[in-house]
């Protein structure tokens, strides 16, 4: 490497840093018969927003479903566990009960990978393939 690519490549901002406002939040979306946590990704340097489902649970009323239901409590910790697992941390008291709003754990480049990662690990339809 020349001195000047050293220059240039010390005075370049890393493309891959992200900003401190990434967020995601779980949401619920409510069917006719059934109901699915929602985890909405805002990712503005990786691939835009998209939105992952949980498992369905059988809920259509409403309010809230109730977090002490062995079904929705386990469709609401698939979620939390997988960003937990790929560098998020909750952040803030949620409103209602579900709607966590995760912020990364640490910065730079691990953290854009974690935000593929996890969007790629929800998109997948049970086959191991991306839907």
């Amino acid at each position: 490497m020349t001195s000047a690519d050293a220059t240039f490549a010390a005075t370049d901002p890393p493309a891959a840093v992200p900003s401190d406002d990434r967020s995601c939040q779980i949401r619920l979306w409510r069917g006719y018969r059934k109901s699915e946590f929602v985890v909405e990704l805002d990712a503005p340097d990786a691939t835009g927003a998209r939105e992952h489902r949980s498992p369905a649970f059988r809920w259509s009323r409403p309010e809230p479903p109730p977090r002490e239901r062995d079904d929705v409590r386990a469709a609401y910790a698939d979620l939390v566990t997988r960003l937990r697992a790929l560098g998020w941390e909750e952040s803030g008291a949620a409103h209602p009960w579900y709607a966590q709003t995760f912020r990364p754990r640490s910065h730079g480049l691990h953290v854009v990978e974690s935000v593929q990662a996890v969007a790629d690990d929800l998109a997948r339809d049970g086959t191991g393939e991306l839907s």
